[in-house]
């Protein structure tokens, strides 16, 4: 595979650095997997990465996802492996901030970092340090009917403010405006993340996730107020709580409810009657003068700082940063490359979700990656309660923020 100059210029350096090492030739990676088509994508890139590079061989453990997160603390501090498959964000800074992984700012030259632009290379890196390689990424957005759209007199919406209005009219025409399915209360916590990105910015969110602002601010509240008029305007599918994700969907895919706010894995439930009349667009506005995020949950790659073998993994690393290894890596599994070099596989949607992700100032990882699993658990629990309950809003901001000084008591 052809490679950019300044990576070319790395691997000839860690190749150096490989030479002298003992355990020069082994890389032992451990690599958690979502599906088939994920296994693939890692295996297509270990071989081609043997083939390119034939002294060293790259030895594979794999893992289900729960299974990795379960094992991946204890590998860190006992006998870790040469590299681990992870998650960007808060994820990765909590073994950052213990010591647990490698700095590999020296793989982040001044090209690299531009190819890769600010977003990305800020989800890797901590106090100006990188300590990972993004591969791939799934972003978020409104999937939207064109023809329940067109059919209501609807366009497609830039401000807050006119999807609130749209689920009146779709609501008078006899069609569920918002698809959802919170019996798993996960996918409620993108609407809230991107309330709160769109109106009081990524720093901001990112100081809640992180414990520094509580749940009871004046400008949580603010968020949950906002949501509050989509849930006075009947924004929501009937009986969410009682329905998967998918169910929810079902709805957007018979073409009784116009929307849904999903992660780019919707796109493979889509129909094929409803694929073809499906569009995605960016959360509305909020505040104008906020610079744009998104969500955008970043898999990464890591070398634990015991590991045996840090030059030959550094250039792996440095490897699957590579455009047209994540190429080659999206074709087997439909996510978006990091990279933005590197062209998103050939699906007309996942090209347009790209295309709405690409160029924002920074991204959120979800509320499940960015803050501690005891806040995001709460959290989404509250929402949930809250879409029914939104009378009960005081308590379960209290709910939150109690867990949340729990997780992060300084």
């Amino acid at each position: 595979m052809k490679l950019s100059h300044s990576l070319a210029c790395l691997l000839l350096g860690t190749s150096a650095l490989a030479a002298s090492s003992a355990f020069a030739g082994t890389v032992v990676l451990n690599a958690s997997v979502a599906s088939a088509p994920d296994r693939d994508a890692v295996n297509g890139a270990v071989a081609s990465f043997e083939k390119a590079n034939p002294d060293i061989k790259v030895e594979v453990n794999f893992y289900d996802e729960e299974s990795n997160k379960t094992a991946i603390r204890n590998w860190l501090t006992t006998s870790p492996p040469d590299i681990i498959k992870w998650y960007a964000g808060n994820k990765m800074a909590q073994f950052v901030k213990p010591g647990l992984l490698a700095d590999v700012s020296d793989i982040w030259t001044p090209q690299v970092k531009a190819e890769f632009g600010p977003g990305m290379v800020d989800s890797i890196s901590v106090d100006g340090k990188q300590y990972g390689m993004p591969t791939s990424y799934s972003t978020w957005a409104i999937y939207y009917r064109k023809d329940v759209f067109a059919a209501a007199g609807v366009a497609p919406f830039k401000t807050f403010d006119d999807l609130v209005a749209s689920c009146k009219v779709f609501r008078a025409k006899g069609i569920t405006p918002v698809a959802l399915g919170s019996k798993a209360p996960w996918p409620l916590a993108g609407w809230f993340d991107y309330i709160d990105l769109r109106q009081n910015g990524y720093a901001f969110h990112m100081d809640l996730m992180n414990g520094k602002v509580s749940w009871t601010d004046d400008k949580v509240k603010t968020v949950f107020a906002d949501w509050k008029k989509m849930v006075d305007a009947n924004c929501f599918a009937e009986n969410h709580t009682n329905l998967a994700w998918r169910e929810g969907l079902a709805m957007m895919n018979q073409g009784q409810a116009a929307m849904m706010l999903m992660g780019n894995y919707l796109i493979d439930s889509l129909t094929p009657e409803s694929e073809p009349v499906t569009e995605a667009m960016s959360f509305p506005t909020i505040d104008p003068t906020v610079p744009r995020a998104e969500d955008a949950p970043i898999e990464t790659y890591h070398i634990p700082a015991k590991a045996k073998n840090i030059p030959d993994a550094k250039k792996f690393l440095a490897y699957l940063g590579q455009a047209d290894v994540q190429m080659q890596m999206t074709q087997a599994y439909h996510i978006l490359p990091a990279n933005p070099k590197a062209k998103p596989p050939e699906n007309r949607l996942l090209q347009e979700s790209a295309s709405l992700a690409s160029g924002a100032q920074s991204y959120a990882q979800f509320i499940d990656r960015d803050t501690a699993d005891a806040v995001s658990t709460i959290a989404m629990t509250g929402f949930q309660e809250f879409l029914v309950h939104p009378d009960r809003l005081g308590r379960i901001l209290q709910n939150i923020d109690r867990a949340a000084k729990r997780a992060y008591p300084n």
